[in-house]
């Protein structure tokens, strides 16, 4: 009798949680979209239905960060921000605004198409590993995971912890002093690498290594006209910053950055 008993509860348990999965199959894929919050996601993969598979190259550094309230990331040149809602499998982006910076043609096609799925996206899907966004015409963009959410990927290095955060006013440009109006600088933060040119607002990603490498990314910017003066130190400056290959800290207020073959920026610490 006893043992009836038992296998009687044991197949009421049973029965009972078949019903819960049943009655509520959201609950299980809502704990797993709401998962989505306070992680950051790179792109590996674009997608177009009716033109093709793009392998994304990993120092493009495109992202996708989400938070409990919003959405930002970089697109390829610029930084946007926005709003995002989940529903089951379903998503959908809103009030998504981008920085008006320039960068090469194929830059600027790839960052369209880009939020142009992003925006439009309806479906998503996701493990530990892996996040796809997919809207109605099938076109869709695969992510993978950042293990250091919210922190920058070469914040293990001792000298991006130093200089995380900072910002630098250039004095030297490969043995040229600077003149008072000639104004450049270069500020390190989480999101990547910007600052003033002499004329315009650049941005970009950047990495340093433990042994004081330094491969700053593909440079974008704003495209306003100046003197020629400054146009010219713009032009110098973008070059050499382009092809820096070391970053050393002189002193607590003196940053170098040195290309390949020698030649120095040296810069004097704002903040």
């Amino acid at each position: 009798m006893k043992k009836r008993f038992y296998l009687v509860g044991i197949f009421t348990i049973f029965i009972f949680s078949c019903f819960i999965s049943n009655a509520f199959p959201w609950r299980k894929k809502t704990d797993s979209i709401n998962n989505l919050r306070e992680t950051s996601w790179q792109l590996v993969t674009l997608k177009e239905k009716n033109v093709g598979s793009i392998t994304v190259d990993d120092d493009a550094k495109i992202s996708l960060s989400f938070t409990k309230n919003g959405v930002s990331g970089f697109s390829g040149v610029n930084r946007f921000s926005g709003r995002y809602e989940v529903n089951n499998d379903s998503i959908s982006f809103s009030e998504l605004s981008v920085n008006l910076m320039s960068g090469s043609r194929s830059a600027m096609n790839f960052e369209e198409r880009f939020l142009r799925i992003l925006r439009s996206a309806k479906k998503v899907r996701h493990d530990k590993d892996t996040l796809i966004l997919e809207n109605t015409k099938g076109d869709t963009l695969t992510f993978r995971k950042l293990r250091t959410s919210g922190k920058h990927e070469s914040e293990s290095a001792p000298l991006n912890r130093e200089i995380l955060n900072t910002e630098w006013k250039l004095v030297n440009m490969a043995g040229r002093n600077l003149g008072s109006n000639e104004y450049v600088t270069i500020a390190f933060s989480e999101d990547g690498v910007n600052g003033n040119s002499g004329v315009n607002d650049y941005f970009s990603s950047y990495t340093i290594t433990n042994h004081n490498n330094i491969r700053i990314g593909v440079l974008s910017s704003t495209r306003m006209a100046g003197p020629d003066n400054l146009m010219r130190l713009e032009r110098d400056f973008v070059t050499f910053l382009q092809n820096v290959k070391k970053i050393k800290l002189a002193d607590k207020d003196t940053l170098i950055l040195s290309t390949e073959n020698g030649k120095n920026l040296i810069f004097q610490k704002i903040r």
